[in-house]
C-alpha cells in the first residue's frame, strides 16, 4: 500500500465520521423545527377556538367574561366547550402528537384566555 492510497483511506474515514456526526445534527434540527410548528400549529388552533366560542356567546355572558363577573362554572363550562372543539380539531391535524393531549389542551386554554381576553377588552371598547 502506498503513502498515496493510506492518505486516502483516512481522509475518507475521517470525512465519513465527519459527514455522519453531520447528518446527525442535521436530522436533530430538523425534527426540531417540525415539533416546534407542529406546537405553534396547535396553539393556533387553541387560540381559533376560544375566538369562536366567545363569538358564539351571547351578550350578556360576553359583559360578564369581560367584567370578570362570570361565575366559576359558567366559566369551567367556557372553557370545556374550547376543549371538546380543539380535541377534535387537533386529531385531525395531521403529524400533531402529544402525549397526554387534554392534559396539554388545558395548560394551552390557561395560557391562551388571559392574552385573548385582553384583546377581546381592547376590541369591544373601540368598537363601543
Amino acid at each position: 500500500m502506498s503513502y498515496q492510497e493510506l492518505f486516502y483511506n483516512i481522509v475518507l474515514a475521517i470525512l465519513s465520521t465527519i459527514g455522519g456526526i453531520v447528518l446527525t445534527h442535521v436530522k436533530q434540527y430538523v425534527l426540531l423545527q417540525i415539533k416546534q410548528l407542529n406546537h405553534l400549529r396547535g396553539s393556533s388552533v387553541i387560540e381559533d377556538a376560544v375566538i369562536e366560542i366567545f363569538h358564539t356567546m351571547d351578550d350578556e355572558w360576553k359583559r360578564a367574561f369581560l367584567d370578570n363577573k362570570l361565575t366559576k362554572e359558567d366559566f369551567e363550562h367556557f372553557k370545556k366547550a374550547i376543549s371538546n372543539v380543539v380535541e377534535a380539531r387537533l386529531k385531525e391535524l395531521f403529524g400533531f402528537y402529544k402525549k397526554d393531549l387534554q392534559k396539554w389542551i388545558n395548560e394551552r386554554i390557561d395560557a391562551t384566555i388571559p392574552k385573548l381576553f385582553t384583546l377581546f377588552r381592547h376590541s369591544i371598547i373601540k368598537t363601543n
